[in-house]
């Protein structure tokens, strides 16, 4: 052989070892290869390149492998019509640090060889049996949801910080172990855990932390920390919503200074909301409904300042609205709903330029629907009913072209019929039947709203007919402030009803597009309440 060969003799060889290293091992092509047949490859959505030439592994559909291409890294095939079960074989891998294969249709165990995979994401399949305790040794990002995994949560599990562990949707039972805290977001969200929340969230890491829907039962500790630092905020997100947690909210959850919500909803929470907790100033949700807190809602909500989202309903607050409300520039969602409060909708939450959602329903609020509420610019849903508002609503108050649902049933109000066959042919989530005629309510020919008066063309008093005026006292009260006799009769005296009692009966009133025959009675100091409204 010639001397000028050598040189391409030695590039040759060069080559043909690059060739060699670029392959991966052909244990590693068979396991491939076996769980695309467990899989049933043939039907995936997309299984471009598999089962090609030894050497292409690396550019199959998925498939990421090592920079010198010896060694496949990572196997993604989420969303690609996957069935069958998962080969044990794929633990077998020693360097597939990333296995993901969500939202497939994936059936049977997960095999406990996968316990290498740092990032495992096997979320929204048909999973079975019980997690191996096996996963939680050196996964440092781990998602189970969304499967049908039954039995308990190993109990050794979290030995090393994790990132996340979502275990969420599933049919998990039994105690939550403490261990779990060792990660900065953690979801154990709709299954069937039982027990108390175990101690260590004052040492935990976590950011998110989410135990919802579940069964578990005693009090939140009250040892809540900021265990801030240079990469970790604290606890910004808790969710222990829908389970049978009982006594106070613990004050301590104000050291949570980068708290973003906090979700305690349908519970059995007593007690009052801690002023610790008012002064967060990065809290934008608090969902507190379906509990049994107690206290003065202007003082419940006193100190918020940065709120979005408020859900106080379903709860025994007391007192009036607070006019402050209207400091919540941010506010979007308010519930005030089903709780104990009285006085009326202060006019000032008009200024509230974000509100979109308010529900006040199911409490013995009084008075007049503010049209500055009417009004607000981004206000699509108003649930205000069984309360005791009256008067009439003007037909401006049904222009705003936002306001798409409402509820105003059970109330003693009345508007123009024209006026709201308009609006709910615009609006049709929009109800306002049911509305109250009886006692406390003032169903009579005209009401104004501005004044209070009543009055009523036709009025029998002890056989005589009267042309009558009443005056608003308290929204279901009424003075009697004039009878002109209807023919020769006499003027009668209002001053003469302060010492007795008197019945009127007014044969035709108007409400709501219908007639009826009411009757008022007075009381000793002389104020009229509508006692009956036979439908005429």
């Amino acid at each position: 052989m010639t001397k000028r060969y050598i040189p391409f003799l030695f590039l040759l060889l060069g080559l043909l070892n690059i060739q060699a290293v670029s392959a991966i091992p052909a244990s590693e092509r068979a396991i491939l290869i076996k769980f695309y047949q467990s899989t049933h490859g043939d039907n995936w959505n997309n299984n471009e390149g598999w089962l090609g030439e030894e050497g292409t592994e690396c550019d199959w559909k998925g498939i990421d492998c090592s920079d010198d291409k010896s060694n496949v890294t990572v196997l993604t095939l989420s969303r690609n019509k996957l069935t069958g079960s998962i080969p044990i074989e794929l633990g077998s891998m020693p360097k597939l640090y990333a296995l993901r294969l969500s939202h497939n249709q994936l059936m049977g165990t997960i095999p406990a060889e996968l316990f290498n995979n740092i990032y495992l994401d096997l979320s929204y399949n048909q999973l079975t049996g019980a997690i191996p305790a096996e996963l939680f040794n050196n996964n440092y990002r781990l998602d189970l949801s969304h499967n049908q995994l039954t039995g308990k949560i190993p109990t050794r599990s979290l030995k090393k910080l994790h990132s996340s562990v979502n275990l969420s949707y599933n049919q998990l039972t039994g105690a939550i172990p403490a261990e779990l805290f060792n990660t900065y977001r953690l979801d154990l969200s709709h299954n069937q855990l039982t027990g108390q929340i175990p101690n260590g969230l004052g040492r935990s890491p976590l950011e998110t932390l989410n135990l919802s829907y579940n069964q578990l039962t005693g009090i939140i500790p009250d040892e809540f920390s900021l265990n801030a630092t240079d990469y970790i905020l604290g606890l910004g997100y808790i969710d222990f919503s829908h389970n049978q947690l009982t006594g106070s909210i613990p004050p301590s959850l104000g050291k949570l200074s980068y708290l973003i919500q906090i979700n305690f909803q349908h519970n059995k929470l007593t007690g009052v909301i801690p002023r610790e907790i008012q002064q967060l100033r990065f809290l934008k949700g608090i969902y507190l409904d379906h509990n049994q807190l107690t206290g003065r809602i202007a003082k419940a909500l006193e100190g918020f300042r940065s709120l979005v989202y408020i859900n106080l309903g379903h709860n025994q607050f007391t007192g009036t609205i607070p006019a402050e409300l209207s400091q919540l520039k941010n506010v979007v969602f308010l519930h005030l709903n089903d709780n104990q409060l009285v006085g009326n909708i202060p006019a000032e939450l008009g200024e509230a330029p974000w509100l979109r959602h308010i529900d006040f329903s199911r409490n013995q609020l009084t008075g007049v629907i503010p049209p500055e509420v009417m009004a607000l610019p981004r206000l699509n849903t108003l649930i205000l009913n069984t309360n005791n508002f009256v008067g009439e609503l003007l037909p401006t108050a049904f222009k705003n072209p936002q306001l798409t649902t409402f509820n105003l049933a059970g109330n003693c109000l009345y508007t123009e019929q024209t006026t709201l066959t308009t609006f709910k042919t615009h609006n049709p989530r929009s109800f306002w039947g049911g509305q109250r005629v009886g006692i406390g309510c003032p169903s009579v020919s005209h009401y104004h709203a501005e004044t209070g008066s009543l009055t009523i063309s036709d009025v029998i008093a002890n056989g005589t007919h009267y042309y009558a005026t009443l005056k608003s006292v308290d929204g279901s009260r009424f003075q009697l402030l004039s009878a002109s006799p209807l023919g020769n009769q006499e003027h009668i005296d209002p001053a003469e009803y302060n010492t007795s009692t008197l019945t009127l009966s007014i044969p035709e009133v108007s409400a709501f597009g219908r007639f009826y025959h009411a009757t008022l009675q007075a009381d000793q100091n002389g104020l009229f309440t509508l006692t009956t409204a036979t439908l005429y």
